[in-house]
């Protein structure tokens, strides 16, 4: 449940990575940074990335206080090549509950 009267918001330093060229196969490493920015603690319930190339590590769990900082580390690891881009869904206490981070780029081979 929110608090309406201390949310908490869930600010990350970068909601796009650009992977720039990558060769099919190979993997590229990154970690979204963030801040809860808001009064309220923070709690991430879900991550979920939009597709089976991207694993993630771990994220925080429990409550995260006010100023509290964190990173969502995830590894793309893409078999087909173009460009490409992806998502993943963080879900959490915070309003709106979902946001979407963006990885993307070229992917050369395959």
């Amino acid at each position: 449940m929110i608090d309406p009267e201390n949310p908490p918001v869930i600010t990350f330093e970068n909601e796009v990575f650009d992977f720039g060229e990558i060769a099919v196969g190979s993997t590229v490493s990154y970690a979204f940074k963030f801040e809860n920015t808001g009064e309220g603690p923070l709690i991430i319930h879900d991550v979920k990335p939009s597709c089976g190339c991207t694993a993630l590590k771990n994220w925080p769990k429990g409550a995260l206080k006010p100023g509290a900082k964190g990173e969502i580390p995830i590894e793309f690891t893409p078999n087909i090549g173009g460009k490409t881009t992806k998502t993943v869904s963080i879900v959490t206490n915070a309003n709106p509950s979902v946001m979407k981070l963006t990885i993307k780029g070229e992917v050369v081979g395959g």
